[in-house]
């Protein structure tokens, strides 16, 4: 099953040069959802930062939000900051 869900990119990520916000058609599991964003349509995002990010789902930590196991509904959110960011 897919959900439609908000993903979100904050920090600056050097080599992300897409949106800042998209909206996508994905898997309902938010490990797999988080795979295909990274091996589709936010490829480059892996590029910026490798696997140094932190994940939210809907504003909570995703290791503090069920893990891998978490199920994703319509509307929901993902996102995407750098570890580290500032001067």
């Amino acid at each position: 099953m897919t959900v439609t869900i908000t993903v979100k990119i904050f920090a600056y990520i050097r080599a992300y040069d897409g949106p800042r916000e998209i909206t996508a058609e994905l898997p309902e599991g938010v490990g797999e959802a988080v795979n295909q964003l990274l091996a589709g349509s936010c490829a480059e995002l892996s590029k910026g930062f490798g696997s140094f990010y932190h994940l939210l789902v809907n504003g909570r930590s995703y290791h503090l939000a069920l893990g891998e196991n978490m199920i994703l509904k319509d509307g929901d959110s993902l996102t995407f900051v750098s570890m580290v960011s500032g001067g």
